[in-house]
């Protein structure tokens, strides 16, 4: 198989649940998040391990799929299977032999990112069509994980301290969101920052009605938060 991979929303790929435990229940770490040219060299770092799929091979041609690869403070990976359209076996044979990887130690939030698979000669992916989700419901999904949002606030920040924050993802069929970074923040708290990924995670999103990842970014004040500079 070839291998795409989708643009990680780098900076602008995770695991969605509340509280703030550092996700994929690996190393913790409080620092605040690198900067995006840390998130561009873990996310290189990421993609780069996807070679181990040469190891899960199969007597017939696989249809493959997507997989998402995150990882931690202490650089552990751990991988879930986001889409398979072949072989079940082969795409958990790609995650588990990802989850046996380490990449370079990274303080701050975790960092996660899509590795696909398509067959060797398959055409590029096709492009969603983001029209089909209106604003409106889409605001209503952001309002909802901004309740977990400002709770993990109160729970990390300052009294009426001022931050904005980016988190961008991917939403999947059914409206399953993958693969969350934060991919800007002047927050300077990484417990927070990795809350309100998880807080994101947590979230029921808009099902685009397309066969494949779509991305998303959304952003969030907490306080007087301004834009980031």
């Amino acid at each position: 198989m070839k291998i795409h991979h989708a643009a990680s929303l780098v900076a602008v790929a995770s695991l969605g649940f509340a509280g703030c435990a550092t996700l994929g229940g690996g190393s913790t770490s409080t620092a605040a998040f690198a900067g995006k040219d840390a998130l561009k060299a873990r996310t290189a770092e990421l993609t780069a391990k996807a070679s181990i799929a040469s190891a899960c091979s199969s007597k017939e041609p696989d249809k493959g799929g997507i997989i998402e690869i995150t990882g931690d403070a202490a650089g552990k990976l751990t991988a879930r299977v986001a889409l398979w359209r072949g072989d079940p076996a082969i795409g958990k044979c790609i995650a588990d032999k990802a989850a046996l990887e380490t990449v370079t130690p990274l303080a701050g939030p975790p960092v996660s990112t899509l590795w696909m698979f398509t067959p060797k000669d398959a055409p590029p992916p096709a492009q969603p069509d983001k029209s089909k989700v209106d604003e409106g419901t889409m605001q209503a999904s952001r309002n909802k994980a901004d309740v977990g949002v400002q709770a993990c606030a109160q729970r990390n920040l300052p009294p009426e301290f001022g931050s904005t924050i980016h988190i961008s993802f991917y939403v999947f069929p059914g409206g399953k969101p993958f693969a969350a970074n934060v991919t800007d923040s002047n927050a300077k708290d990484g417990a927070y920052e990795s809350c309100a990924l998880e807080a994101v995670l947590a979230g029921d999103y808009p099902d685009y009605q397309f066969d494949g990842p779509v991305p998303v970014t959304l952003s969030f004040k907490t306080g007087n938060g301004g834009p980031i500079e």
